[in-house]
């Protein structure tokens, strides 16, 4: 078979063609665009000091009161300030990866007839409103424009990622203060029944620790084991940084699986401070973590369903010395063979 000598030239075309719809689809590929590296766009004239944008979980409005970002709705909210000031900084101006086109037609070609996401950048009275539409699949990138212009660029993921966080995402979240086991002093859980498992430690002349659970000499590792994944604890998420009464109730707060009191020190020398936190474990959340409150705190937040899990089920029989239990093991076999 005789080989076509264009063959190669129209597949080479072919594919130039594909990689070139890169910023347009196929039925725009004859329009003209301005295409430039990076193009910065103005927005407001003076520094932000509103921000507001739609996600999925609805809108979110963060404003700045002096040198501090708030929530709109609760200035007590403990919102972590690299969020707002990232979002500050990246939308004054915005530097778009390209100019589409200046002529304000095709809208619905973006997905801006129809915004996938709004955002509303405020300087005193000055407002800016900023359209951003569709996800060009072939750049990574989305169409953006401002309200008032008939500009349309393309902007980077990062800027849209930048606008995506709902408010609880960038929660300043409660932090757990217990993370050596050479300096708590004690242990005493409550449970939901009213009993008490208490685990205290005492230093050797020698700088070693001993523990007693329940007043009793206890096994060191058993005890140490215990007592250290207290200290693997961690805040995973925050839920609700102000639960009422009501509210606790329907994450097992108000009748908790167990309270937790744990002495520990801080500080070294003549520095060292004795301390107490308090952890009341409500309900399991279903998935992977138990609701907890820390101290008087009116924030309900998450740990890790393994950790709470282990700290939950320890029994007093579980700390006994190897020696006794050995022991006891032995007379228990002795006697059953007897029989």
């Amino acid at each position: 078979m005789k080989r076509n000598k264009w063959l190669p030239m129209v597949l080479a075309v072919a594919a130039i063609a594909v990689l070139g719809g890169g910023y347009l689809t196929l039925e725009h590929l004859n329009q003209v665009e301005e295409e430039v590296q990076t193009v910065e766009v103005a927005t407001v004239s003076g520094e932000v000091d509103s921000i507001e944008y739609t996600t999925d979980t609805g809108k979110v409005t963060l404003v700045k009161s002096g040198d501090v970002w708030q929530w709109s709705e609760d200035a007590e909210f403990p919102l972590m300030q690299e969020y707002p000031q990232s979002m500050a900084s990246q939308s004054h101006p915005i530097d778009a990866v390209a100019l589409v086109r200046s002529d304000g037609d095709g809208l619905a070609d973006y997905g801006l007839d129809s915004p996938s996401k709004t955002i509303v950048l405020k300087s005193g009275d000055e407002s800016v409103t900023c359209l951003i539409g569709d996800l060009n699949n072939y750049t990574g990138e989305y169409y953006m424009m401002l309200d008032a212009s008939k500009e349309i660029y393309t902007v980077s993921s990062s800027f849209w990622d930048t606008f995506s966080y709902g408010l609880y995402d960038m929660i300043e979240k409660e932090m757990w203060p217990v993370t050596s086991v050479s300096n708590v002093t004690s242990v005493e859980r409550e449970n939901a029944d009213g009993t008490v498992l208490s685990v205290t430690a005492s230093e050797n002349e020698d700088g070693t620790l001993s523990y007693q659970v329940n007043g009793q000499t206890a096994d060191h590792t058993a005890a140490e084991d215990y007592v250290r994944t207290i200290t693997y604890l961690t805040v995973s998420e925050c839920v609700n940084y102000k639960a009422g009464e009501e509210e606790r109730s329907t994450y097992g707060l108000d009748a908790p699986a167990a309270v937790l009191r744990i002495g520990y020190t801080e500080g070294e020398g003549e520095e060292a401070e004795d301390l107490e936190i308090t952890l009341t474990i409500g309900a399991s959340n279903g998935e992977d973590g138990y609701y907890v409150c820390i101290d008087d705190s009116q924030a309900v937040n998450i740990m890790p369903s393994d950790l709470i899990e282990e700290i939950l089920a320890a029994a007093e029989e579980d700390f006994a010395p190897k020696e006794e239990a050995e022991s006891s093991s032995s007379e228990s076999q002795s006697t059953s063979s007897e029989e």
